[in-house]
């Protein structure tokens, strides 16, 4: 596909920023979105809730895996997983935070997410 049809997608999907010359991580980190969300809505895939994958949508980070969250984060899994251990919390990679912060006790994904980004609120 010509990369002008994937700028156009991603531009229509309200996907800020998308240009010829960022990196796919870049753009996935800073529209919130994991770099396969960036990769579907560039070949034209839909998600079933009709957003562009954004927090709030019902497909946000959320939906990712600790595993990937903290690859599209650049956090390395240990250090992750040794932040959640800190606060009490034993989660598997393949988890979603949304299954992580519902069987602790929390009541948004956000809750973990900070906890894994050294930024807890």
């Amino acid at each position: 596909m010509p990369l002008s049809t994937a700028i156009q997608r991603l531009t229509d999907r309200g996907v800020q920023g998308a240009t010829p010359e960022i990196v796919v991580a870049e753009l996935a980190t800073r529209n919130q979105l994991s770099a396969q969300r960036i990769y579907e809505i560039s070949r034209g895939a839909h998600d079933p809730g009709g957003g562009t994958g954004r927090a709030g949508s019902g497909a946000g980070p959320g939906r990712m895996t600790l595993a990937e969250f903290c690859e599209s984060r650049g956090i390395s899994l240990p250090e992750a997983q040794a932040r959640l251990a800190a606060s009490g919390i034993n989660a598997e990679p393949g988890h979603t935070l949304r299954d992580i912060a519902l069987a602790h006790g929390y009541d948004r994904p956000r809750d973990i997410m900070d906890m894994v980004m050294g930024t807890t609120r």
